[in-house]
This record gives structure tokens, C-alpha cells and sequence, in this order.
């Protein structure tokens, strides 16, 4: 297993990239706040419900999954396993830029080929093992909030250190809760 730790991680990485967070729920909330505030360009989506209008309320354009896609050059699926595969299929798929990256936060839909990705693209699972009200409320207190981290596809070469800064920007770096 290995431990990595904020120190020698380059958010530099991020400076030219889109993060765009699909879900602005559980898990996305707390990721797209934690990016802005590390200065990272973030836009969001999510269907009109409660979470959208937070998200709105929060400051962001919250923008149609399909379109999201075609700005960004990182993509967060930060929404249920068992919503992965259409939505993957139906707005992620036909608009994913070779060398994009694609962020899973839980294995599942991969590893049961519910998303068969491109293989021009990276993909990184970046797991937190917390909610995210735990990953933003330890955020701003500086602390590190446990998670994995693992490139699944590395098309770029630079999936690990593109997904590395990602993890930084979160919070996970911190105190060496991101393990391998």
C-alpha cells in the first residue's frame, strides 16, 4: 500500500483543466466547494431537484450533463453506481474528449463493466470513505479525510499526476489519508 501526502503534489497540474462534477449531492457538493477554494475552475451538474438549486445558491452554473462534458477536461461522476451506466452512455460517452480524464468515486460500475470507458481517455478512481459533509467540514479545518486513490487507464501519461493534484485540491492528501 502506499501513502501519499500533500507535500510533492502539484496542483500546477490542474491549471488548465475544467473539473466538471456530475451530481451536486452527497459527494459533490463538498467536492466542487473544496476545488474552488484550492482555485481550481470548476463548473457542475445535476438534474433540477433540491441539490441543483444548492448548487446554484452556492454560485456555480449548473449546466446539462452533456454539455459539462464537452467543457471539461476532467470529468467527476459523483452520482449513484446504479445511475452510472445511462448516464455514462447517454451524455459522458458521446462527448468525452480524447485525453480527458473520467473520475469514479466508488469501483463498482467499472469493474462490473456498467461503464465500458474509451481507452483514449484517463481514468482515475479517487473513493472517499466518508460523506462529503465529513470531506468539506475537515477541509476547512485543514485535516485530511481518508480516501483511495488508483489509475484504472493512464492514456495521457499524466493520470496519475493529474489525479494526484485533484485529490489535493479535495482534501485528501492531507495528513496521508490518500492510499493506494
Amino acid at each position: 500500500m502506499k501513502i501519499y501526502y500533500d507535500k510533492g503534489i502539484e496542483l500546477k497540474e490542474l491549471e488548465d483543466e475544467v473539473i466538471g462534477i456530475i451530481g451536486y449531492g452527497i459527494q459533490g457538493r463538498s467536492h466542487a466547494l473544496n476545488l474552488r477554494d484550492s482555485g481550481v475552475k470548476v463548473i457542475v451538474s445535476n438534474r433540477k431537484d433540491g441539490y441543483y438549486q444548492q448548487a446554484v445558491d452556492d454560485g456555480f452554473d449548473v449546466h446539462e450533463p452533456g454539455e459539462l462534458v464537452k467543457k471539461a477536461s476532467i470529468v467527476m461522476m459523483l452520482i449513484p453506481d446504479q445511475s452510472h451506466k445511462e448516464v455514462f452512455n447517454k451524455f459522458i460517452s458521446p462527448n468525452l474528449k480524447e485525453g480527458s480524464m473520467l473520475t469514479v468515486a466508488h469501483g463498482y460500475s467499472i469493474r462490473f463493466n456498467q461503464v465500458v470507458y474509451p481507452k483514449n481517455i484517463d481514468l482515475v478512481l479517487l473513493a472517499p470513505r466518508f460523506p462529503g459533509g465529513v470531506l468539506r467540514k475537515n477541509f476547512l479545518k485543514n485535516k485530511g479525510t481518508l480516501a483511495f486513490f488508483d489509475v484504472v487507464n493512464d492514456f495521457t501519461g499524466r493520470a496519475e499526476k493529474r489525479g494526484l493534484a485533484l485529490a489535493k485540491a479535495i482534501g485528501f492528501a492531507m495528513e496521508g489519508c490518500l492510499l493506494n
